[in-house]
């Protein structure tokens, strides 16, 4: 009977035993809540913007051109500093030295006027030139945009780099022969970093610049298929200036006045983004 007793007493131990290790697994056991997924979704961070972190307001072309918003004939210059060049006598006797400047972002046609690639592009005065942007609701380029679509970022001496080639664009030849005005793209290495023909060669092309101050004369950019000189000028002691070298580079410049045609100047428009 003792026996009995005594066993029935270890079979009661053994059970409270095991209901007491029981609770202790309850106690550490984590069961989530509804607070516990508030907190979570509290420390997630969503990032709407991971596939759109190229903060570029252009269409890109399979090339990588980027073209502006609704304007397909257009490209997209972005907004950056590039090195700004100041070539020749006119600039040196004045003290202008070589700097960086910020060019605000801008639309410019792709060739130069009328815009369509394969068609000779036309020459025009000033005058025209201007009327004929605003009437596409577009206008003149300034000189530093002209200058930056043509030298990009790093400030090339040419649209293509820094050696000069006369095989690159509508250009005068190395022997100084002039060639034939050409269809705007037909020379298709004569392209900028951002995708602009012809900005060397085929015509020169107006700006809004006024040439000089108290000039009546208005700027021109690049130079033509003929044999032209550019604005590496030297000015004289009676403040005349005569041309000096050949007018293909990205900085060069000359002048007429505005309602002057020579055949050899055409534009190319710009727009604000």
């Amino acid at each position: 009977m003792q026996r009995l007793l005594l066993l029935f007493l270890i079979i009661i131990f053994l059970l409270a035993g095991c209901a007491v290790s029981s609770d202790e697994e309850d106690e550490d056991t984590y069961l989530p809540t509804d607070d516990d997924d508030d907190e979570e979704d509290d420390d997630m961070i969503f990032d709407d913007d991971d596939d759109n972190d190229d903060n570029d307001s252009g269409d890109d072309d399979d090339d990588g051109i980027q073209r502006c918003p609704g304007r397909d004939d257009m490209i997209l210059v972005p907004a950056g500093e590039f090195w700004f060049r100041y070539e020749g006598q006119r600039w040196e006797t004045e003290g202008y030295e070589d700097e960086l400047i910020f060019v605000d972002d801008f639309c410019i046609d792709e060739f130069e006027y009328p815009n369509i690639a394969g068609v000779e592009p036309t020459p025009v005065s000033w005058n025209e030139a201007e009327a004929l942007c605003a009437a596409e609701g577009k206008r003149l380029c300034t000189g530093p945009e002209w200058q930056k679509a043509c030298a990009g970022p790093d400030g090339f001496e040419y649209p293509w780099g820094g050696e000069w080639d006369d095989q690159m664009c509508n250009t005068h030849t190395d022997e100084g022969q002039p060639r034939d005005l050409a269809p705007s793209g037909e020379w298709p290495d004569c392209v900028s970093i951002y995708g602009v023909y012809d900005l060397c060669g085929n015509l020169s092309e107006w700006t809004s610049e006024v040439w000089q101050e108290g000039w009546p004369d208005m700027s021109l950019r690049g130079g033509g298929f003929n044999y032209n000189t550019d604005n590496t000028q030297q000015q004289d002691q009676n403040g005349f200036w005569s041309f000096s070298a050949y007018s293909q580079r990205c900085t060069s410049m000359h002048h007429h006045p505005p309602d002057v045609s020579p055949g050899d100047d055409g534009t190319r428009c710009c727009a604000d983004l």
